[in-house]
């Protein structure tokens, strides 16, 4: 695990939680020349989204995972979204904190952010 976050950026030192410390997602590149946002079809009969049982076995599994990513206020996150990309591919979860401290945000505000990188 330490190689990947190793591999993906920098790591945020003054994280208060256990290890491996997560990658400062602020010091990952604003904007990544090349970058295209993921395209993925879906099969038919496919739904786009979980089930009940299918989020929560994720959520359940998320929860015991310490966080890849720590986010503070950046607004841009082609970086992230590259990153999270490299990590999806030995992954299923990437999970994202926010840095303690950061005033006016919420977590469904940097979601928002991010779906729209």
């Amino acid at each position: 695990m330490d190689s990947l976050l190793d591999s993906l950026g920098p790591r945020y030192d003054d994280w208060p939680g256990p290890d491996p410390l997560p990658v400062d997602a602020d010091m990952l590149p604003g904007i990544v020349h090349g970058y295209k946002p993921p395209f993925r079809i879906i099969p038919y009969g496919v739904r786009s989204s979980f089930g009940y049982k299918e989020g929560t076995a994720l959520r359940r599994h998320a929860k015991v995972l310490p966080p890849h990513f720590a986010l503070g206020r950046s607004r841009q996150h082609q970086g992230l979204a590259a990153a999270m990309l490299k990590l999806w591919e030995r992954s299923s979860i990437a999970k994202i904190a926010l840095k303690r401290g950061v005033q006016l945000t919420t977590s469904e505000r940097m979601a928002e952010d991010i779906k729209v990188t």
